[in-house]
């Protein structure tokens, strides 16, 4: 990535080991100094023509390597917007193509020799994926067509050869002038290349990359022209895709609650949910403008390690603050993905509320706790549909037991009950049940040590929570 300066702002790996340097020493480079100079100005006018309406362009023009080796680039160039449709930063993303420009470069030169090599390069364009037509200027006489020319364009070439204005039914409407200029442009500079749509004779459209260009002989005289093009319609259809999938994740990650952050492997932002300022408090500008996931959830939340095996992990705790200097309790959730450059994603949800209600919670707990200590009241309670049963601490306490000594259960407390009282109270536990109503009993019971403790009263209420009380 890059800043309106041509300078890198982020380059990934394969950048890195093709040109053998580190992002280090890439970063804040203006990548513009590796063209040939005589190549800058193309470059430069490719970038600038991109616009809200036309954010994608693709181009071709050689880099120049550390070693001072020349390499061929095709570049596709894609200008990020913010949210007022200002361009903030351009993407671009490369395919070496040397050897492809070379192949090219070497059917330019074989072109001139097309009398006495007619048979020879036929059978190298036949092999060829992209269609290729050479003919002499000014003329305009057939040398070569390749086979593959019906196939991207949809009719034989003799339909456009005969009638030289047949292509205006096969060019897309939309695209036709585009073409028409492309066309004067390669005869007066002797290049052209460019994006267009046709229409297949079953009516389906298809993109088209085409390139053109002229030879000329020594005198500087153009003596043919060749005109290579290229099905580019998945790639199309790829871009389309993928600007409508971005948009939607965009509008869908704007109406969650959850902060969301995409990072490279490095921890640097990829991508910032628009509705950060909802957790926050800063503005989706102030985010990206942090840079990196270490300022917004700290150092070292995760193991890569751990990761990199599970592929992700969940229900991370963080404490964060605000700009308000409010502290807020989050879980993070953190995946791998691969989504552009981006290749963790972070998912951060506010749990302050539920923290808070969990703390106050135990407040009150300890509190009972202490109060049913103070009065020696305790309470109990069963739950009918699983059977499970909880005693308080201070029910334990009255039966003559530590704390949490044992898991309560109905066959320990009956046993606990004398037996001249057990039956009794055995029939006002069913009889409560059985009519859903409460009750009020007292009934002796038996500690560990073999004595007979004091009476309890027992109370029941219609939830089926007790209470005891030593009298």
């Amino acid at each position: 990535r890059y800043d309106s300066n041509f300078q890198l702002t982020f380059v990934n790996r394969a950048y890195c080991e093709f040109l053998g340097l580190t992002a280090e020493e890439l970063i804040g480079f203006d990548f513009i100094n590796r063209i040939p100079e005589e190549q800058q100005e193309n470059a430069i006018a490719n970038i600038h023509m991109l616009t809200i309406d036309n954010p994608t362009s693709t181009s071709t023009h050689q880099s120049i390597m550390p070693d001072g080796q020349y390499r061929w680039i095709e570049w596709t160039d894609v200008a990020i917007f913010d949210e007022n449709t200002q361009i903030i930063e351009y993407q671009g993303t490369g395919r070496d193509v040397t050897d492809h420009v070379l192949a090219t470069q070497q059917l330019e030169t074989l072109s001139q020799q097309l009398e006495t090599q007619t048979d020879e390069l036929q059978s190298v364009l036949n092999t060829m994926q992209d269609s290729l037509v050479s003919m002499t200027l000014p003329d305009k006489q057939i040398i070569q067509v390749s086979a593959s020319f019906e196939e991207i364009f949809g009719y034989p070439f003799e339909k456009f050869h005969s009638d030289r204005e047949f292509f205006k039914q096969v060019i897309h409407p939309d695209d036709l002038q585009l073409a028409i200029e492309a066309q004067t442009n390669c005869l007066r500079d002797g290049f052209s290349e460019f994006d267009h749509r046709v229409i297949h004779p079953s009516g389906e459209v298809r993109w088209i990359h085409r390139r053109a260009w002229i030879n000329y002989d020594k005198e500087h005289r153009p003596v043919s022209i060749n005109d290579s093009a290229r099905d580019i319609t998945d790639r199309k259809l790829a871009e389309q895709a993928l600007r409508e999938s971005e948009e939607l994740y965009r509008l869908t990650l704007s109406n969650i609650s959850d902060a969301v952050f995409i990072t490279d492997d490095d921890g640097y932002f990829t991508f910032v949910c628009p509705n950060v300022e909802i957790l926050y408090g800063y503005s989706h500008q102030e985010m990206v403008e942090m840079g990196h996931i270490a300022k917004v959830l700290g150092n070292q939340i995760f193991d890569i390690t751990e990761l990199k095996q599970s592929g992700e992990i969940s229900n991370i705790e963080r404490l964060i603050h605000n700009k308000a200097g409010q502290p807020h309790y989050v879980l993070v959730n953190i995946k791998q993905i691969a989504i552009n450059e981006g290749t963790i994603l972070y998912t951060v949800h506010d749990v302050t509320e539920r923290k808070e209600a969990e703390e106050a919670l135990r407040t009150s707990e300890t509190r009972l706790a202490e109060a049913q200590r103070i009065a020696h009241i305790g309470n109990w309670e069963r739950n009918l549909h699983t059977g499970e049963l909880h005693w308080s601490d201070e029910v334990y306490r009255i039966f003559g037991y530590e704390i949490q000594e044992f898991d309560a259960n109905s066959d320990r407390f009956f046993n606990t009950v004398h037996p001249d009282d057990r039956e009794f109270v055995r029939q006002s536990v069913d009889t409560a049940m059985n009519e859903h109503s409460a009750y009020s009993i007292d009934h002796r019971i038996v500690l560990p040590t073999g004595k007979f403790a004091s009476f309890m009263k027992r109370q029941k209420s219609l939830q089926m929570n007790r209470g005891y009380r030593d009298v």
